[in-house]
């Protein structure tokens, strides 16, 4: 209701003179009396209807989808800490580990960690790359690695055997602290279920497929 002006009163003085209105009070002063009990009245009652909507509207969002009420910030974080968790899961261990090694060049890898170049040095890497002579052929190499240039996806080869003389398994080995072949993400295809040897009048690796047939880089 709008708040009545000095003209709106004059006017229902009038009307309430003439008997125009004989539920109105007659006099400037007992109309406007009446006039303002009611307008405060009807106040009280808008009022009070706000509050009715205020909590139909609290109820409705406590009983929606939190994320519909722009009031709840908790579980908006929540949400995010979630999806954070989510994000830093632990990367796939696999059963076994993606190469075998020959008992000579298990041996003969541990001998070079026992006293490495650099002390910051945590194993061996097995690389697929160019060859170095800049021919165009692709060739197995290898050399030490710090753990600062290992990347997530290389996968590391535990050089440990179990009690049973089998090879430590990667669940086992993950986080031992151990020093590791590492497979580079570059040849792990390659690389996948091969042998890996060593050719050590020549100082690089030799690779046979299950099969028992060498493989070649460049095939």
């Amino acid at each position: 209701m709008k708040p009545l002006t000095s003209l709106s009163l004059t006017v229902l003085d009038r009307t309430a003179s003439r008997g125009l209105g004989k539920a109105l009070p007659t006099g400037s002063r007992a109309l406007s009396t009446f006039l303002g009990t009611n307008y405060s009245n009807g106040l009280q009652h808008r009022h009070r209807s706000l509050q009715t909507n205020a909590a139909k509207t609290v109820h409705f969002h406590s009983t929606s989808n939190p994320w519909s009420s722009p009031f709840d910030t908790s579980s908006k974080e929540s949400a995010t800490t979630t999806a954070v968790k989510k994000s830093k899961r632990r990367k796939f261990v696999p059963p076994k580990a993606a190469v075998k090694l020959t008992d000579k060049a298990r041996k003969f890898f541990k001998l070079l960690l026992e006293n490495p170049p650099r002390p910051d040095i945590v194993g061996v890497m097995l690389n697929y790359d160019q060859a170095s002579s800049g021919q165009p052929r692709m060739v197995f190499s290898f050399d030490f690695v710090s753990q600062d240039q290992i990347a997530e996806d290389d996968e590391g080869v535990s050089l440990e055997l179990l009690d049973d003389g089998t090879p430590k398994p990667p669940k086992d080995s993950m986080d031992d602290g151990l020093p590791k072949l590492y497979i580079n993400h570059n040849g792990f295809m390659k690389a996948l279920g091969c042998t890996v040897d060593i050719d050590i009048e020549q100082m690089k690796p030799i690779l046979y497929d299950p099969s028992g047939n060498e493989v070649n880089p460049n095939v």
